[in-house]
């Protein structure tokens, strides 16, 4: 699973494990306290700068086929960071040779130090960015290269320190995974087949190297279902490429990314679903999928390592068009498809994958989901369908946010703040809203100006108030909120 809106999946782990280790409503007086902080774009450093730093001091190790992981392996090898500096004042011709005594190396165009204003930019050690920090004159570094919108969750999950809560333990014992948390996604609905959204409880099995070469050859080789030591008839092991990042689609089988499976009828194909004969009661709900017991770590499966069956699913129930509920045990098998996409990878993002037997793992693997489609049921339906299954969390996955204030007053939000104050934790995204009018844009010619006009009708009260509550006086010039 992808993640494609980091910011928000981002915002989505941090509140989800908050409410792991401490179920709160967030509050006006919450807000308050974050807005009295700096806010993060005052830093000296820049968020990917701070990135990099932050992996090239840790044991983390992206993954080897993105861009992040291949920046972390340059620096890594060459301990030097290209970088654009803002200084408060344009630098002498003395200043640019002290720096550059000290390990910086500035740009230049035709041996003229390259610079706009005061911004200049420049090669320099890794080992030289506190010092820098540490300047009257330098008011920001950021690193010239920068991230891709392409973010797995190998890498986003650490940069939040998710696998971290992971090994703290809750007053039970129990490690921090998700697990006796119910997590509810108003969104395009689920894929239930997919194999992210699977627990490793079927047992292990050994697989039979049918050629005997200390390879495993996909279509050739076995699962030894019955444990009698040979490879039967409806034996046969397969497996399916995972949709990592660009690149792994490749044919080979890779136990961090990849799928196997029981290709019992030797189609070349993984059956599922009742249209090829299966029922609730069939593990996966198909034909059987495994996991690798990767002991030697070495991404591929081996001879001596065995195959961890998945079996129970981690969606409850999901709400179907025209209301209809389907429920794990019941009749899950049955719930609508997910012609859309959209919700089956948000539900990557909050639970999909196994601890340590994948690359991309949710924030909260062990986390059962509930999931609505929100395109089939609204708001005043999939709310109270959620509270009354258990939800400890819901996620508002859409930013059509149109004809409304925003300032609370609506009957959506209404509804948000009632959960909230119930304890239930309200997720709502305040993105995608740019093509929907809370923004405006405008091309200005040069020496021009535009302007834009806006209505503020009768709530102008309430909008005052959310403003000067949060942010104090009214400026002279209120701008649309968003």
């Amino acid at each position: 699973m992808k993640a494609k809106r980091i910011g928000f999946y981002t915002l989505m782990a941090i509140l989800v494990l908050s409410m792991l280790l401490s179920p709160v409503a967030i509050s006006a007086g919450n807000m308050e306290t974050a807005n009295a902080q700096t806010p993060s774009y005052l830093s000296k450093t820049g968020a990917t700068l701070e990135l990099l730093l932050a992996l090239a001091e840790t044991e983390v190790q992206p993954s080897l086929t993105s861009d992040l992981g291949e920046a972390v392996r340059s620096l890594a090898q060459i301990q030097s960071l290209s970088v654009s500096i803002h200084f408060d004042h344009e630098l002498s011709e003395a200043e640019i040779a002290a720096l550059e005594a000290q390990g910086l190396m500035f740009a230049r165009v035709n041996d003229e130090v390259a610079h706009s204003g005061t911004i200049y930019g420049a090669e320099m050690p890794i080992a030289y960015v506190d010092a820098l920090k540490e300047r009257a004159d330098v008011l920001r570094i950021e690193s010239t290269w920068q991230l891709g919108l392409e973010n797995p969750l190998d890498v986003s999950v650490p940069e939040i320190n998710a696998d971290d809560v992971w090994q703290l333990l809750d007053a039970g014992g129990t490690n921090i995974t998700g697990e006796g948390i119910t997590i509810a996604d108003f969104d395009t609905g689920i894929d239930v087949f997919h194999p992210d959204f699977w627990q490793a409880d079927g047992g292990s099995y050994n697989w039979i190297d049918t050629d005997g070469n200390n390879v495993f050859d996909p279509g050739t080789d076995a699962v030894d279902l019955n444990g009698n030591g040979a490879a039967n008839a409806g034996e046969t092991l397969h497996f399916f490429d995972g949709d990592g990042p660009a690149g792994n689609n490749d044919g080979v089988f890779q136990a961090d990314m990849d799928w196997l499976y029981n290709d019992a009828n030797g189609n070349g194909q993984r059956d599922y679903g009742t249209a090829s004969g299966f029922t609730e009661t069939d593990p996966t709900y198909g034909e059987l999928l495994f996991i690798v017991d990767d002991s030697n770590s070495n991404n591929a499966l081996d001879v001596g390592e065995d195959v961890i069956a998945l079996g129970t699913s981690k969606v409850f129930r999901t709400l179907n068009t025209g209301g209809t509920t389907r429920t794990r045990g019941t009749d899950l098998i049955l719930t609508d498809d997910d012609t859309n996409g959209h919700g089956t990878s948000v539900c990557g993002i909050v639970n999909g994958g196994i601890i340590e037997r994948r690359s991309y793992v949710g924030v909260a693997p062990n986390a059962e989901l509930l999931v609505a489609d929100r395109y089939d049921n609204d708001y005043t339906v999939y709310i109270p369908w959620a509270r009354a299954n258990g939800a400890d969390v819901m996620i508002y996955e859409f930013g059509g946010w149109i004809q409304q204030f925003l300032d609370g007053s609506s009957n959506l939000e209404q509804m948000i703040d009632t959960e909230a104050a119930g304890g239930i934790v309200q997720v709502v995204p305040a993105g995608n809203l740019a093509g929907n009018d809370k923004h405006a844009q405008d091309d200005v010619t040069a020496g021009g100006s535009t302007s834009f006009a806006f209505n503020v009708p009768v709530l102008t009260t309430n909008i005052q108030r959310v403003y000067t509550q949060h942010y104090g006086a009214l400026p002279a010039t209120i701008y649309p909120l968003r």
